[in-house]
């Protein structure tokens, strides 16, 4: 046996057969930091490498007792974390998803719904769920993020608007948590556009005139169902005054901007 082994089952063995001890044998004595490690060596090096800000606490100070004789043997989160200072310590079953000695690795599978605990501390996702609904905000946030800092990729879930697309084109258009808010940037290609507006694609391409030759993003910038107006391109009144006066509107002769008409 173990010299350590031994030196746990002795005393173990002095605290549950106190008849077999005189009774200043059977004291209980008060441990030590350096007593943990004889008996819980995993628990004190999970603790030491992977502990964040519990690793400059003392064992005692969560332990403070040991049984059989002791019944204050893990201290309660509040003890440290009061739910006063912070939304997020307010949040029940805080081991559910917080290992104690390895408090930044997370579990969320043992904790149903996680979203409470979640959003108290990003509390931006749920303001966007809330402004923008969709389906994703209908979702528990651990069928996304099966764990802290991690996410599953749009295109686990969703197809592809085309075969060129990856993922990193979906979150150029679609933010996670508010998909039906459309922004982009100048550098999003037509193709991304006309796969689902087939019938407009269609048309501008088959134009001959310049529309046919430019970007989707230089008419509708920024955000999706924007449109600019056809003076912020061209001349007020490239027609003469009388001939906009006749027709004010720009499409009552030119049709469609997207296959315009001689």
């Amino acid at each position: 046996m173990k010299k350590t082994s031994f030196i746990c089952f002795l005393s173990f063995a002095m605290l549950i057969l106190p008849g077999t001890w005189s009774s200043a044998e059977v004291q209980p004595v008060p441990l030590s930091e350096e007593d943990c490690s004889k008996c819980h060596e995993n628990a004190v090096k999970d603790l030491k490498e992977h502990g964040g800000l519990h690793t400059d606490i003392s064992c005692l100070d969560c332990h403070a007792e040991h049984p059989p004789l002791g019944k204050n043997t893990i201290s309660e989160c509040e003890l440290c974390h009061d739910s006063s200072e912070s939304e997020h310590y307010a949040v029940q079953e805080c081991k559910a998803c917080h290992p104690p000695h390895r408090p930044k690795e997370m579990d969320f599978s043992k904790m149903d719904p996680v979203k409470p605990a979640c959003l108290s501390c990003h509390p931006e996702p749920g303001k966007t769920m809330e402004a923008y609904p969709s389906e994703h905000a209908g979702f528990d946030c651990k069928e996304c993020h099966t764990g802290h800092r991690q996410a599953t990729a749009c295109l686990d879930c969703h197809d592809a608007h085309t075969k060129e697309m990856t993922d990193k084109n979906c979150q150029g258009c679609h933010k996670p948590h508010g998909p039906k808010e459309i922004t982009y940037g100048d550098d999003i290609p037509s193709g991304f556009c006309s796969c689902c507006h087939e019938e407009i694609g269609a048309a501008l391409s088959q134009s001959k005139m310049a529309h046919h030759e430019m970007n989707c993003v230089e008419c509708h910038q920024s955000e999706h169902k924007a449109a600019s107006q056809c003076a912020e391109c061209h001349d007020e009144k490239p027609h003469g005054t009388y001939m906009h006066e006749k027709y004010p509107n720009c499409l009552d002769c030119h049709k469609d901007p997207h296959a315009l008409a001689e």
